[in-house]
């Protein structure tokens, strides 16, 4: 997931690869093999934009 419109340039929230096809994904589980975000983890980042209009994208 990615804001293209954060003031650096596009912000990396979240990297998941590798998702296995599935109907359910639990609660607090990771579907796939997750890569290094913006914030630099390995981890899903949340949004917290500074004021404006920020979109998010979610890239399959």
């Amino acid at each position: 997931m990615d804001d293209p419109d954060a003031p650096m340039g596009t912000w990396v929230h979240w990297v998941v690869f590798n998702i296995h096809v599935t109907d359910v994904i639990e609660e607090n589980t990771v579907p796939g093999t997750q890569g290094i975000n913006d914030f630099r983890k390995l981890e899903y980042g949340g949004p917290c934009p500074p004021s404006g209009t920020h979109r998010y994208f979610f890239k399959l």
